[in-house]
């Protein structure tokens, strides 16, 4: 059995891209697809994927041969070995490849950094991997007090979120408080929690900034209550 796209190094990595703006990056109208077993990619966060079924690594091998971007969508059954259109979600992010590294297994380990939300329009390729046309998703808010006060009560649970668990460094701190824009520093929070794919996938398909806020903080209010009991 192959083994499933995963997260395979620690968090600490995961936070050093989102201090820059990767909005202006041209994505493809079209783009091959790489359905994630039990993993959501947020734009900006740079995510370690361990790549062993073969028509992921033709993905891998397509986005590489041209300019590096490819979409990763995140599989509804991680336990389904090749999912179909109707298996994964319809929305997910578009992608980058930073690195790749092979193995003598043939399996493949890429750097993926996140870019932009995205939601498939249309499946234009089913063999020998997926390939759609996609949308781009933009954050979608007002500036105003209300989504500074927000955002700023977001950042603060997070902040005693962190100082609460081991294994995240007390860095997410600085860099959530130093992040100007709602969207982003929304997805870095949610980058670094460990809650479920669902509520990883609904926060990615939100693209109201505020609602996404709202959601966000009655997840670190719940995490920190459980830290605390």
């Amino acid at each position: 059995m192959s083994t499933p796209e995963k997260e395979t190094e620690s968090k600490e990595q995961r936070f050093l891209a989102f201090e820059e703006n990767l909005g202006d990056i041209d994505v493809p109208a079209d783009l091959a697809i790489l359905p994630l077993r039990g993993v959501v990619i947020f734009p900006s966060a740079i995510v370690p994927l361990l790549i062993s079924r073969g028509s992921s690594i033709k993905v891998v091998e397509e986005a590489l041969a041209g300019d590096r971007m490819l979409g990763v969508v995140a599989q509804k059954n991680p336990e389904e070995e090749e999912p179909d259109v109707g298996g994964l979600y319809t929305r997910g992010t578009a992608g980058r490849i930073l690195k790749m590294l092979k193995y003598p297994d043939n399996s493949v380990r890429i750097l993926v950094q996140g870019l932009r939300r995205i939601e498939m329009v249309e499946y234009i390729q089913r063999t020998p991997f997926l390939r759609a046309r996609v949308r781009l998703l933009s954050d979608v808010y007002e500036p105003n007090k209300d989504i500074e006060a927000l955002q700023a009560h977001m950042v603060n649970q997070f902040a005693k979120f962190v100082s609460m668990i081991p294994y995240l460094p007390d860095e997410l701190q600085v860099v959530a408080m130093n992040i100007k824009d709602p969207g982003r520093v929304t997805d870095l929070i949610a980058s670094n929690l460990n809650i479920s794919l669902e509520e990883k996938q609904d926060l990615l398909s939100t693209p109201a900034v505020q609602t996404r806020i709202e959601k966000l903080s009655a997840i670190l209010n719940r995490e920190t209550e459980l830290v605390e009991l």
